[in-house]
């Protein structure tokens, strides 16, 4: 999750090595289908000289029989694949990338954009939820450019920790395998400096990479603060930090940027900076 603003992952999963990953379930699948193919072929072909032999009325109820069979064989196979795709993606969506933007030129006004790449593992979807969790104290005004944006409501998230979500709807109906750019944009009032400055990603699945950029545009050319990227278990949030590692403090682009590639699942990635005076 990602918070400053605390983005919740919802359930990432990745490109790379996904035709490995991928292959069992669909081939789970394809079996089903080509069995029943198989099956209903042999019947079709034992039925259908048999209807020949019988009369009008007879042939119409062997037919009738032979098409319910073939309703009942392909809406299992539907609900099993169904089955197999919404165990393996939750949300029924298959992230690839996000980058979070986290930009101030006075250190009360704050704008954060958020970009993520997914590619639907559903039938058909109208409508992406984001979740995320706000630590000031006014609540951000929420847009978007390419969808329409829902109202906020409260999410208890599992750890106990409540947070919000918002759904984002498409201009239309995705289908499955439809790929979709998701555009959030907060403009936030942090005039009273309670939130705290820092952006978390929780890694639940593989994903391709996540990107944080934080614009300081404020900051003096004294300041010279250094920002920490720690990575920790998702399991053991109460416990010691796993990994630290320190990111210089851009004084040209007035920036934090840290990109990682393929991040570790299971961990949340979280960077801490200093506020400029």
């Amino acid at each position: 999750k990602v918070s400053f603003l605390c983005l919740i992952s919802s359930k990432m999963e990745v490109c790379y090595g996904w035709r490995c990953k991928l292959a069992m379930p669909f081939k789970k699948i394809a079996n089903i289908v080509f069995n029943s193919l198989a099956i209903i072929s042999a019947l079709f072909t034992i039925f259908g000289l048999s209807i020949f032999q019988l009369d009008e009325s007879k042939a119409w109820v062997v037919f009738t029989l032979i098409i319910l069979l073939l309703v009942y064989v392909f809406y299992q196979t539907y609900r099993v694949a169904r089955k197999i795709i919404g165990e393996r993606y939750p949300n029924g969506v298959l992230p690839i990338a996000s980058f979070a933007r986290y930009s101030t030129s006075d250190g009360k006004q704050i704008r954060y954009e958020l970009f993520r790449h997914i590619q639907i593992k559903r039938p058909f979807m109208n409508s992406f939820t984001h979740n995320f969790v706000w630590t000031g104290s006014k609540l951000p005004e929420i847009s978007s450019e390419l969808q329409s944006v829902g109202k906020v409501k409260d999410n208890e998230l599992k750890d106990g920790e409540m947070g919000k979500q918002v759904s984002l709807g498409f201009k239309e109906t995705l289908l499955y395998n439809s790929c979709e750019i998701i555009h959030l944009l907060m403009e936030i009032d942090d005039s009273d400096e309670k939130s705290s400055p820092h952006l978390a990603f929780d890694v639940k699945e593989p994903i391709r990479s996540i990107h944080f950029r934080v614009e300081l545009l404020h900051a003096k050319h004294d300041y010279h603060e250094k920002a920490k990227l720690t990575c920790q278990n998702l399991d053991k949030l109460k416990g010691p930090i796993e990994s630290e590692s320190v990111l210089e403090f851009d004084s040209v682009s007035k920036c934090f940027s840290y990109l990682e590639k393929n991040p570790k699942v299971g961990y949340r990635y979280m960077l801490k900076w200093v506020r400029p005076n």
